[in-house]
């Protein structure tokens, strides 16, 4: 009889001992995946915002933007030679400068290059 009861207290011992540890687990696994969802966020205004500058980069006439996306502020400067992108988000800021898409320039080296075929 008394090895029955000794064999119980050290089975609830282990009880205490597992609620502990799987308390532990879950709050490790939860500090994880909050910080991969805040991660992802982070990288989809990124990408976001390369879009949005690459597509006022290939319009012909350009345009400032300024909006929000969620908790981000994204801001699109034009100037004469390049567009500058601006992504603030809480406690950070990325910043994208692209110059400006000239087809022209692009055909001119092209000619270049098949008029020295030619010869």
């Amino acid at each position: 009889m008394k090895k029955y009861l000794r064999k119980r207290k050290l089975s609830a011992s282990y009880t205490v001992e597992a609620t502990y540890i799987m308390t532990i687990t879950l709050l490790v696994l939860s500090v994880l995946i909050r910080s991969g969802y805040i991660r992802y966020k982070e990288e989809t205004g990124i990408m976001r915002l390369h879009q949005i500058v690459e597509q006022i980069r290939g319009q012909e006439e350009k345009e400032g933007r300024s909006l929000n996306i969620g908790e981000y502020k994204v801001e699109i400067v034009s100037s004469k030679d390049q567009i500058a992108g601006n992504l603030t988000g809480l406690g950070w800021q990325k910043n994208i400068q692209v110059k400006l898409h000239e087809p022209e320039t692009m055909m001119r080296m092209m000619t270049i290059f098949q008029s020295e075929d030619r010869k």
